[in-house]
């Protein structure tokens, strides 16, 4: 299973999601893509106000500035 974060960098919120998330990652046995909005003008215009934007396929799982609790639910669901 392959998630995508996208994020750019010196992004706080962007390094909070990714540790916020990295121990699930392991549990899951799934692999991080990051994609770097700023490389690609299409990514840039889709995500600029919402990074960091965690993806699964095409479905949103987490945005924006998630608390633990939501974290904690949206990975325990996969």
């Amino acid at each position: 299973m392959e998630l995508i974060l996208y994020s750019h960098d010196d992004c706080s919120l962007c390094d909070r999601l990714e540790s916020m998330i990295a121990p699930h990652i392991e549990r899951l046995g799934a692999t991080l893509t990051k994609r770097n909005i700023k490389n690609d003008r299409a990514w840039l215009r889709a995500y600029r106000d919402r990074i960091p934007v965690l993806m699964l396929g095409d479905r949103v799982l987490l945005e924006g500035r998630p608390e633990v609790d939501d974290v904690e639910r949206v990975m325990n669901s996969i």
